[in-house]
């Protein structure tokens, strides 16, 4: 049994466009991380104006770009964009399923972050904003336990939203360590979207034709643990990359045999016929040359035609070439 997970977002307001590809390629659970402390803080500002609010406003975005593949249910949904308001944030995702025609979907909200409430046991400022603790996998696990198809969170630690769906449906036990580990390695690498398919790509990115549509990534993941991270690709393009790069290791490993040939042939002339092979390929005529190693012009005719025959070359531009090549070696 293979399970396949799609990491759908990284951060809030990041890219949707790939998560229909993630999508189109086929998962069993689409999972949005949007939270980063600063994105608490963020959340708080909105809230602050408007009670109703406090969860991330591409909620609804990102759950209408799922809702296909949802109410087929081909995917499940979830995320921790809940933020400091899950409850209203659970509220907006009932309400964009409503506004779309979608019926017996069950939504599940993850609460219980917030620890405003245990402020005077915790010593928080009397002042404090807001005051969030991680939770984990549990109670997601549970929410899926009790078939819910989109989970709506507040503050989770980011890899449990990845590692709960895998707990779940591999009846993995809270005490099996390495299997945990190993779903809690899976989700730190999928909650960072693109970074982890080819955004942290240091090399000439401005080559890449579409920089901006880098594939978000996939998880295909087995019981046992182990973990294939891949990401949504077109056979045809994989299958011409490949072809380009078999190309140019070829025509590297031929440049290198050409190379070595030259090398070869140019180890068999005499110190002389060097000697007039690199005043020859400097465009001094035969006479010139004559007088620079002081012997006669004829000398220098039997040397240049013994040079030219060596080398393999019948003319003065191709000598220049393979002379330019020994030097670059």
């Amino acid at each position: 049994m293979t399970v396949r997970i799609g990491g759908g977002q990284g951060f809030y307001g990041d890219g949707l466009d790939p998560v229909g590809d993630v999508l189109a390629d086929g998962v069993d659970y689409l999972v949005c991380e949007a939270l980063a402390e600063l994105t608490l803080a963020i959340l708080q500002k909105d809230r602050q104006r408007d009670e109703s609010q406090g969860f991330t406003k591409d909620l609804p975005a990102y759950l209408n770009a799922a809702l296909p593949a949802i109410v087929d249910g081909r995917t499940k949904f979830i995320t921790n964009a809940g933020g400091i308001n899950p409850v209203a944030a659970g509220r907006a995702a009932a309400a964009t399923l409503k506004a779309a025609g979608a019926t017996g979907v069950k939504v599940a909200t993850v609460v219980g972050d917030d620890v405003r409430g245990r402020g005077d046991e915790l010593r928080l400022p009397a002042d404090a904003l807001f005051a969030n603790a991680y939770l984990g996998a549990r109670p997601i696990v549970e929410a899926l336990d009790a078939g819910a198809t989109v989970v709506v969170t507040g503050r989770v630690a980011d890899a449990s939203l990845f590692a709960a769906p895998l707990i779940h449906e591999f009846g993995w036990g809270w005490d099996d360590w390495d299997r945990l580990a190993a779903g809690v390695t899976v989700g730190h690498l999928l909650e960072c979207s693109g970074q982890v398919t080819g955004g942290n790509y240091s090399g000439p990115w401005w080559e890449n034709p579409d920089p901006l549509r880098i594939a978000f990534p996939l998880a295909e993941c087995e019981p046992d643990g182990s973990a294939v991270i891949t990401k949504p690709f077109n056979d045809q393009d994989l299958l011409d990359a490949v072809q380009g790069a078999l190309d140019i290791d070829s025509e590297r490993r031929q440049q290198k045999r050409d190379l070595t040939q030259l090398v070869a042939r140019y180890d068999t002339l005499t110190a002389r016929e060097r000697e007039v092979m690199a005043l020859v390929v400097t465009g001094l005529m035969n006479k010139e040359i004559a007088a620079v190693l002081g012997t006669s012009e004829k000398t220098i005719k039997v040397h240049r035609a013994r040079v030219m025959q060596k080398m393999k070359v019948d003319s003065l531009v191709a000598l220049v070439r393979v002379a330019d090549r020994l030097h670059g070696r």
